[in-house]
């Protein structure tokens, strides 16, 4: 305020925004591009370097990677432009947001090894690519990674990482974009190489101002020194590409700012990936002749537009469904699924819904027969971690038909988990779904047993109809006939214990798809009701940890529920089961004494009393009485349990 004895208000807007001397207020008003870091600070950056020195003495053909957003495609158009200065041995691959995904894919490393790459350089994705990048190895094909994504325990075995957020990386700023990484290693190309930074790369600052602005990183230390020249850039002499785009949203001769660059300049870029192709984006950012920027710059602009048309309707649906099926007011959290939204759309509809509702929302869709969404949050909420803890992993829910002696019959994946956090999706679901109910109809004429049909809550009402309406399909298309001719019939309903009681006296076979778990998600069990098949879906991991999470979240809730005086979320039975099986399977005790482990486990928690008449006939069928009544006691509820059974056993 001395300095600045007429500007009091300026000076504390300065100091709450960490700015607090006179020299660091001059730098944030007079952002200096000699001020930006060393890029040698970078942990990996001299790897990094030495192997792209290597790669051009010896011209091997290098691959340019990067993600479909803005952030990625200006980073590759970044790196291509100034590389092409001086080495011609280049290709540059976006993947396609529908064929492949996001990250690196398998598709892309096969088409270098066919073509004779040896070095991809991958921009704003890669450091969760593990298993990727080992593929790649195996085929001849070293990596240099430039992200600013976070990493997990694990990080690919690449030539070089550089990524500012690394455990233990000393680099002074962590918030550069992806592209603004990628600027990073060519200027420490340049320096290593005896480059003029100033007439060779600092006119690509317009690429870098753009991937800032448009990815919402903060515009603060190097982010502002890059974003201010950037700026100046793109007013004075923005590139070709740019060029073209600032025409086609009517920027053309005025001052731009970082707000047209969010709402006008990124969502154009944005577009080519989200509906058609990012590899368009790209063809437009390092476009050397006005008239085919012109023409790619239209392109864009029309994706953009039917974008636009898009995710008004999808935001429109979802906002209708949450109000007209949801209790939005006592949600938490939002998750919704249409298997017809537009999978480059759902993102923003996220992000709208998150918005509108201030909940963390994820939002799916189906594409190639997996179940893809996006997920956004509210300040405070760390989705990632929660998705990470709630998804225990390696695992997998599968469908299996077996026959009244345990034979299986049929086994249908419905969903795998690759691992931590990492929910793949669904394979081929309705697929899936319409062999696993072949089987059950074929096996019921084979016995001869009519069969009755439930779902509820197999993980959501869109499940629950899925299974339905594709039983149903199944049986109208290819066995109603045959069964009308075997006197058979087929029923769907909502099976209670009484409705099982009578249909069981009736001989009927009845399948029941009910989700047991109240706590882990895409916990999927599915149980049968009498003595003939049964249709179970199982959880399966190698080691028995995933069963394991998902019966101990399943006493976390019954404790949570206890303690609130609620009635409990799922059959008790029915969990101690999926326990008892996991800590087998882990090789920690035998059945019996598993079971009576988490009986254990349960008076410890102060769950001891169940309200009588909870444990009835038709749930306690999901394990085998015999051996529960032969275990021996261990506290009031393992007497509980023993008296409900041999009462069961006596009826």
């Amino acid at each position: 305020e001395a300095r600045y004895p007429r500007v009091p208000a300026l000076c504390k807007l300065l100091a709450q925004r960490g700015v607090t001397s006179v020299a660091e207020a001059e730098k944030f008003f007079k952002p200096q591009l000699s001020d930006l870091h060393d890029p040698f600070l970078m942990r990996d950056m001299e790897k990094a370097v030495v192997r792209l020195n290597r790669a051009l003495g010896s011209k091997e053909k290098i691959m340019i990677y990067g993600d479909y957003d803005v952030d990625g495609t200006t980073a590759v158009s970044l790196v291509y432009k100034f590389l092409q200065n001086f080495y011609s041995g280049l290709d540059y691959y976006i993947p396609d947001r529908y064929d492949e995904g996001y990250g690196i894919s398998d598709k892309s490393i096969d088409y270098a090894a066919q073509n004779g790459i040896t070095l991809i350089i991958a921009l704003d994705c890669g450091i969760k690519a593990v298993e990727k990048i080992a593929y790649a190895k195996s085929k001849g094909i070293d990596f240099i990674i430039c992200d600013h994504h976070m990493p997990d325990d694990q990080l690919p075995d690449a030539v070089a990482i550089l990524n500012p957020k690394l455990e233990g990386e000393t680099y002074p700023y962590k918030h550069l974009s992806g592209c603004g990484v990628g600027y990073k290693f060519m200027q420490g190309f340049a320096l290593n190489n005896g480059i003029d930074i100033a007439a060779d790369l600092e006119p690509l600052l317009d690429l870098v101002a753009v991937s800032i602005a448009s990815d919402i990183v903060p515009i603060t230390g190097e982010n502002r020194i890059l974003a201010y020249h950037g700026l100046k850039r793109l007013n004075s002499n923005p590139s070709m590409g740019l060029r073209g785009i600032l025409k086609v949203c009517g920027l053309n001769n005025k001052n731009i700012t970082i707000s047209d660059i969010v709402f006008k300049i990124g969502p154009r870029i944005n577009a080519s990936g989200r509906m058609q192709s990012g590899k368009e984006a790209v063809d437009l950012l390092v476009a050397k002749d006005m008239a085919g920027a012109l023409e790619k710059s239209q392109n864009i602009d029309q994706y953009n537009e039917n974008r636009k048309e898009l995710d008004k309707r999808i935001t429109e649906e979802a906002s209708k469904i949450l109000e007209e099926h949801v209790d939005i007011n006592h949600r938490k959290s939002i998750v919704i699924y249409n298997k017809d939204w537009h999978k480059g759309i759902i993102g923003i509809v996220a992000s709208r819904l998150t918005e509108l509702y201030y909940r963390p929302a994820v939002v799916l869709t189906l594409s190639d027969g997996l179940a893809t969404g996006s997920a956004r949050s509210v300040q405070g909420f760390d989705i990632y971690k929660a998705v990470e803890y709630r998804v225990p992993g390696p695992g997998k829910a599968e469908l299996v038909f077996t026959d009244e002696s345990g034979k299986e019959l049929s086994r249908q994946t419905i969903f795998d988990f690759k691992g931590p956090g990492v929910l793949q999706g669904m394979h081929n679901r309705d697929d899936s779904i319409l062999s696993f109910a072949r089987c059950c109809f074929t096996y019921a004429l084979e016995v001869g047993q009519d069969v009755w049909f439930s779902t509820k809550d197999t993980i959501s009402k869109d499940y629950d109809q899925t299974f339905k309406l594709l039983f149903q399909k199944v049986y109208d298309e290819e066995f109603a006939e045959k069964f009308a001719q075997a006197g058979l019939t087929y029923r769907y309903a909502l099976i209670d214990d009484v409705a099982a009681k009578v249909i069981r006296s009736e001989g009927g076979m009845i399948w029941a798809c009910k989700n047991y778990d109240g706590d882990v998600m895409s916990d999927l069990i599915a149980a049968a009701s009498g003595s003939l098949p049964m249709m179970t879906s199982v959880l399966v991991s190698p080691d028995g940890n995933f069963e394991y999470e998902a019966a101990h979240g399943t006493i976390t809730d019954h404790y949570r529920r206890h303690q609130k005086g609620e009635k409990l979320s799922s059959n008790p039975l029915a969990t101690i089961a999926a326990w008892a099986g996991a800590l087998k399977k882990r090789g920690e005790l035998d059945g019996n004494a598993a079971l009576a482990h988490f009986a254990d486990c349960l008076n410890q928690a102060g769950l001891d009393v169940f309200e009588e008449g909870y444990l009835s006939e038709d749930l306690a069928m999901l394990c085998d009485p015999k051996e529960l009544k032969e275990m021996p006691e261990n506290g009031k509820m393992m007497k509980l349990i023993r008296a409900r059974l041999e009462a069961l056993l006596a009826a």
